[in-house]
Parts: structure tokens; C-alpha cells; sequence
């Protein structure tokens, strides 16, 4: 299925390319006869096309909501949740296949769907307020941690010592730590609530003041070093406010159904309805989460 959204998008720009009138070249030749873009292009839109253009349809739905809105999604939080997507990967090529093979896409579609998803949950979650009780109890259940994951006892000692000789604690995150999901936010794990950690490392973490780092902690991954940071309000809104929110597939459908879709090729007219009634969503796919160990 992932494989086959590539395709589908693919799809997309190529049909963009017919309104164009673009030219169309050779993609293969069988004993000398043509298979032309033309033909290709073709055959994906006969098997893909209403996808494609339903998602596409879903899309500009989203688009012209964050423009009512005034909302925007800058290059910077683009980049950045890209590099922590990439911190996941021991290296950029392993990144760059990861995200063909498993996810089906492109590394520059992947910096549209990251777009499309923050601008879909900043839409959704505009107009949501929250309460001083709401922040006081969200942020006394949860601890905003960082940690450094090494293998060997040794190692962990050594990165001790030169924390205590001031080093600093993301630095040597990004420099030690064996933990590919926050090794590249400098040990950033963000906030963590009971249940979310396995036993020992939650024990050794709910034990810290802010602004006080663990000794060191073994569990089944190997050996940490915890510290509580001073929690990220802002961020902590932002993860209230999703809670809060309407549920992205009925944010979505309430959207497309108060939308007026006029659909110009006769093989596509009933898709509006289908659309308007809640048919199959198509917003795209979810934004890779770290690869399974």
C-alpha cells in the first residue's frame, strides 16, 4: 500500500503534466517498439486516478483551511522534524532508502507530507484553549527528560565524569548516545509519563528535580544517563490542545463535507459526493515513526 501511494503521486504530477502539454519521451522499448510516458501515465490514472485525485481534493480542502486562517508551517520546523527523523538512521543514505522502501516515498515528498501534517494539526488545534489547571496537571504527571543510551557500563561511566566536569548534556548526546530517536535533539525525549518507560528507567526519572541529572541506570537497552529539563511550555500546549481536539479523521470529514467540490471529468463526477458523504480520507500518509529494533 505505501508503494503504491508513491505511485499515486507520481500519478499526480504526471497528469499535472498533461494539462501542461507537456511533451512525453520513451520510458522503454520492448525489441525496438515504445512504451511512451504517455501510455504509462495513462495506465496509472486508469487504475489510480480517483485516489489520487480524492487525495489531492483532501489536500486543497486542508490548504485553503490553514489559509483562512491564517497558518503557516516555516522551513525550520520542516527541517527539524526532518533531521529527527533522520537522526533515527545511522546515516543519510540508510535514511534516504528507508524512506523509499518503507514509506514509498521520495525524501522531498517526505518534506510535503511533514508539511501537510503540521499544518493539519495547527488548523485543527487553532482555536483550542488551554487552562491553567489543564497545564498544572499535564505538566505534574509527565517529566520533560533527556538521556544518553550507551552500551557498556564503562562508557557511561566515562560520560558521567565529564558531566560532573560541566560538559554539556546534549552535546555529548549527540557525540555518545547510542539511542537513534533522540540521539540528533541531543538526547530529547520530550515529555514522558508513567507507563511510558520501562520500570527502571521510569523509577530514576520521576526521582529528579528539575535541572538534576540520574546516576547510572541499567535497563534491557543498556546503561542511561537521565536529566529533567525545564519543561517546554509551549510544547506542552500543543500536546494538550491535540488531546483536545476534535479526532483528525472527523476534523477532516467535517471539512470535505462543508466544502464545495465541482469535479470537471465525467469519469470523477460522483467523487464529490463520495467526498461530502465521508468516503475513504486520503490526507496522506503518517509522518515515519523511528524503525523497529
Amino acid at each position: 500500500m505505501r508503494k503504491a501511494k508513491w505511485i499515486l503521486a507520481l500519478a499526480a504530477v504526471a497528469l499535472l503534466a498533461v494539462v501542461a502539454g507537456c511533451s512525453w519521451s520513451t520510458v522503454a522499448t520492448v525489441d525496438g517498439a515504445k512504451v511512451t510516458e504517455k501510455e504509462f501515465y495513462a495506465e496509472l490514472e486508469k487504475q489510480h486516478g480517483r485516489e489520487v485525485l480524492e487525495r489531492l481534493i483532501t489536500e486543497k480542502i486542508i490548504l485553503q483551511e490553514a489559509s483562512k486562517k491564517n497558518i503557516t508551517v516555516t522551513d525550520k520546523e520542516i527541517e527539524e522534524e526532518m533531521a529527527r527523523i533522520k537522526g533515527m538512521f545511522p546515516s543519510e543514505q540508510e535514511f534516504i532508502n528507508a524512506v523509499k522502501q518503507y514509506y514509498g516515498m521520495s525524501v522531498d515528498m517526505l518534506r510535503q507530507r511533514i508539511k501537510l501534517d503540521k499544518l493539519a494539526n495547527k488548523v485543527r488545534t487553532a482555536d483550542i484553549k488551554v487552562s491553567d489547571a489543564e497545564m498544572s496537571k499535564f505538566l505534574g504527571e509527565r517529566r520533560y527528560l533527556r538521556h544518553i543510551l550507551v552500551r557498556e557500563e564503562s562508557e557511561a561511566k566515562a560520560i558521567q565524569a565529564l558531566l560532573k566536569d560541566n560538559g554539556d548534556f546534549a552535546q555529548l548526546a549527540k557525540q555518545r548516545s547510542t539511542d537513534p530517536g533522540s540521539k540528533s535533539r541531543g538526547g530529547l525525549l520530550g515529555f514522558v509519563k508513567k507507563g511510558d518507560m520501562v520500570p527502571e528507567f521510569e523509577k530514576a526519572a520521576f526521582a529528579l528535580k528539575e535541572g538534576e541529572t540520574s546516576s547510572i541506570v541499567k535497563t534491557p537497552y543498556g546503561y542511561h544517563l537521565i536529566r529533567s529539563d525545564k519543561p517546554d511550555r509551549k510544547e506542552a500546549k500543543e500536546a494538550i490542545s491535540k488531546e483536545k481536539a476534535e479526532p483528525v479523521d472527523t476534523w477532516v470529514a467535517r471539512l470535505r463535507q462543508n466544502s464545495k467540490i465541482d469535479i470537471k471529468r465525467d469519469q470523477y463526477k460522483d467523487l464529490a459526493d463520495s467526498i461530502k458523504s465521508g468516503g475513504k480520507q486520503q490526507q496522506g500518509q503518517p509522518v515515519p515513526a523511528a524503525p523497529s529494533k
